[in-house]
């Protein structure tokens, strides 16, 4: 009877855990929110230690396009880079509710090597709870087929994955010196 009584409290913790603190629940990602609540990720992320800057231009480069967004800047990071930045930006509509995340961070000179900073690690683990799942990279070579004597000037190659979750969709890039991701509402 004890044992069986311990197997039922695990059982109710593990769904106490769960449903309350597992996966997304410190970011208030639901159904209702699918990248999350803006209140929750600017207290995740301030925690994280990251400044946070509001009202900013940020540049969405899979989107094509320039909004107006509170970004959170890895200042440490950002001096240890000799001016790199590493941040991630929450955009949100009219309304507040988030449309779009941005995060930014500097790739190790090994194009496939992984080099863990706050905001690297942040951007895995929220590419996995919006359900990213595994990074599967593929090359892609992006810009003008320009060339001079028959080499190409202006091409440059980028890993790309991505992927489509019910409203959520994401791309990671990875192009030396930086990597960044992007997530938004379909």
């Amino acid at each position: 009877m004890k044992k069986l009584i311990i197997v039922a409290l695990l059982i109710g913790g593990a769904y106490y855990w769960y449903t309350h603190k597992g996966p997304g629940q410190s970011l208030g990602i639901a159904p209702t929110a699918p990248l999350g609540h803006v209140q929750a990720l600017d207290r995740h992320l301030t925690k994280m230690g990251l400044q946070k800057r509001p009202n900013v231009a940020i540049s969405v480069p899979d989107l094509n396009q320039e909004v107006v967004g509170t970004e959170y800047v890895d200042v440490a990071q950002v001096e240890k880079s000799g001016g790199f930045k590493e941040s991630v930006a929450l955009v949100t509509d009219d309304k507040g509710h988030l449309k779009t995340v941005v995060g930014m961070y500097i790739l190790p000179p090994e194009m496939g090597a992984w080099r863990p900073t706050t905001v690297s690690t942040f951007l895995l683990g929220y590419w996995g709870k919006l359900g990213g799942g595994e990074l599967h990279f593929t090359a892609r070579t992006v810009g003008s087929n320009a060339s001079v004597y028959g080499m190409a000037i202006f091409q440059r190659q980028q890993q790309v994955a991505t992927f489509s979750n019910g409203p959520v969709s994401g791309i990671w890039v990875k192009e030396t010196p930086m990597g960044y991701v992007t997530v938004s509402l379909q």
